[in-house]
């Protein structure tokens, strides 16, 4: 699945699966990554990224996870943007995601994309709920997820934490049959 638009500046970019051979490519990006964002989606102060994350990231296992990156080319060579995944509970019922977005293309609609995009996919494995953690004054994540038809409640992590909820069995038959097709056609809509 590959989803390719145009943002608000008119750069070209692109949404697909990650690949094993992404993994330097990712390095760069996440190195690029300021303490604020890093913080708002680790929930701690972070340096690097963990070579196992990294491999668990770029070698998905395609039953349990789905992994998607955003990329920009420039004519000579791609550039990670942002990074949406998911990985789907023992139970095989519902799944968590996590967004990453680079500090420069934030406010574009990359993170709706990616979200839109993680949605179909879990509504075409016929997946009850996708929920995601978040700080709770991650105001752009909570509008992004609000905006999208979650719900934010308390977690289990304490105040500073809260979930977010979509009950994609709660979608109207026309948003499931939207998202469907999205993931069938490999197009999301502008």
């Amino acid at each position: 699945m590959t989803m390719q638009w145009r943002n608000r500046r008119g750069i070209a970019l692109r949404i697909r699966r990650v690949r094993p051979d992404d993994a330097p490519m990712l390095r760069w990006g996440f190195a690029q990554l300021s303490q604020e964002t890093l913080y708002k989606r680790f929930f701690a102060s972070v340096h690097q990224i963990p070579e196992e994350l990294l491999r668990k990231v770029c070698n998905p296992n395609p039953a349990r996870d789905h992994v998607l990156v955003a990329m920009r080319n420039d004519g000579f060579q791609e550039w990670p943007v942002g990074l949406g995944r998911f990985y789907v509970s023992p139970t095989g019922r519902r799944c968590e995601f996590a967004l990453l977005v680079g500090d420069r293309w934030q406010g574009q609609g990359i993170g709706h994309r990616l979200l839109d995009a993680l949605i179909a996919e879990a509504c075409r494995r016929g997946l009850e709920r996708i929920e995601g953690l978040v700080l709770a004054d991650n105001r752009e994540m909570l509008q992004l997820a609000r905006a999208r038809g979650f719900s934010v409640l308390e977690s289990d992590e304490g105040p500073t934490v809260s979930l977010m909820r979509l009950e994609l069995k709660a979608l109207g038959w026309q948003h499931r049959l939207r998202y469907r097709a999205w993931a069938l056609l490999g197009r999301l809509p502008e």
